[in-house]
């Protein structure tokens, strides 16, 4: 196995077809599947299942792709590094979207006023995709909502943070002492997309509990369902750190129900084989800082 092949085999994997590997490579077709099929050999294993005309990567070729871009990608970091020491450098960060609306903002800034010559860029996405794109190192950290629960990677938990159930000031539940888990249920809610943190908890919540319930409003946004709940009746389960101001001014309610599902972390992964520089370390760093600088967030108004 050579760094050629593997080279050749991400491609492949990226582009999903070996007519646009070879293409983007500058090789004839003839040479990528040479090398596929080399690497299938030497390991014994399918990285490739070929139907039609087309090819579908297999479970085995999905772990292949983990470790092969981490190789090439400490193999050009090592490369970079040794020709060009004060060269400028690029970090891949991922955040959740509800991270990121909040917390990583500042954190970049601070980051660049540390380091003039490198760059972070950053992927705002669910936590389930930033764990995936973690996994085939295609992010160097991410910040995550919630434990993630795999050996391959490293987790260090550095906010806490709370779930909410929220309504409009109209809504009739603002009315009661008591609120029911039941009652939640019998509202329209407007939801996050499945793969993100809250609604995963969320649906856990519910299917523990063997309730049913409806889905009127499902968003990417968490401000397109704070807007959307000010207009109309509804619950959402949401952070309370993106509610603060609406819970604060009282165009948004807290219904007085805190399952102890909605106790929470947000978590810093990295890949357990992941190589981290010193600009890497640094930014780690400031996110862990983001813990003593919580510690001022008033949280009063949630009477927990």
């Amino acid at each position: 196995m050579g760094l050629r092949q593997l080279r050749i085999f991400t491609e492949v994997y990226q582009e999903k077809s070996i007519t646009k590997a070879a293409d983007k490579l500058h090789i004839v077709q003839p040479s990528v599947s040479l090398a596929i099929k080399e690497l299938e050999e030497e390991y014994g294993i399918k990285l490739f299942d070929r139907i039609g005309r087309g090819i579908f990567v297999t479970e085995t070729g999905e772990a292949f792709y983990e470790y092969a871009s981490h190789i090439i990608s400490l193999y050009d970091e090592m490369e970079n590094k040794m020709k060009s020491p004060s060269a400028p450098f690029q970090i891949n960060m991922g955040s959740s979207i509800t991270i990121g609306c909040f917390i990583v903002p500042h954190i970049v800034a601070r980051f660049r006023d540390i380091y003039k010559n490198g760059e972070i860029n950053v992927r705002i996405q669910n936590s389930k995709q930033i764990v995936q794109g973690v996994m085939k190192n295609e992010i160097d950290i991410g910040v995550v909502e919630d434990r993630v629960e795999d050996d391959k990677l490293i987790s260090i938990p550095f906010l806490k943070d709370q779930l909410l159930f929220v309504c409009n000031n109209s809504n009739q539940l603002t009315k009661k002492n008591k609120i029911e888990l039941e009652d939640i249920a019998r509202q329209p809610l407007f939801m996050r997309e499945p793969g993100s943190a809250s609604r995963e908890i969320a649906d856990g919540l519910f299917k523990a509990n063997q309730i049913k319930i409806n889905i009127a409003w499902e968003s990417i946004s968490n401000q397109s369902i704070i807007h959307a709940l000010k207009e109309n009746e509804g619950i959402t389960v949401i952070s309370h750190k993106l509610v603060e101001k609406e819970i604060a001014e009282g165009s948004l309610y807290v219904l007085p129900l805190y399952p102890e599902e909605f106790k929470r972390e947000f978590i810093l992964i990295y890949h357990r084989n992941k190589y981290l520089t010193p600009a890497i370390k640094s930014l780690i760093g400031l996110i862990c800082e983001e813990k003593k600088e919580s510690r001022h967030i008033k949280t009063d108004f949630l009477n927990l």
